[in-house]
């Protein structure tokens, strides 16, 4: 009886240690649900002539004065 009893602890604590949640996946899952690529606006688009442009108007829909694109990446006025 008393190996029954241990035999059963150990599942139940194997159980409960399974079932808790891991710390490492919910970090991992809310750094891909915040997940930027702040190059976007000037590597895609500087292929097709307008990168600089295309930063501005992304600057001027944030409310800045405007923005330039410097080695791939945006740069808005303040």
């Amino acid at each position: 009886m008393a190996k029954f009893l241990v035999f059963l602890l150990l599942i139940a604590t194997a159980v409960a240690v399974f079932s808790a949640p891991v710390e490492e996946e919910q970090i991992q899952q809310q750094l891909e649900e915040h997940f930027r690529l702040p190059r976007a606006t000037c590597d895609l688009l500087s292929g097709f002539g307008v990168g600089d442009s295309a930063c501005a108007v992304h600057c001027l829909a944030k409310k800045f004065k405007g923005g330039w694109c410097d080695k791939g990446v945006c740069h808005c006025r303040h």
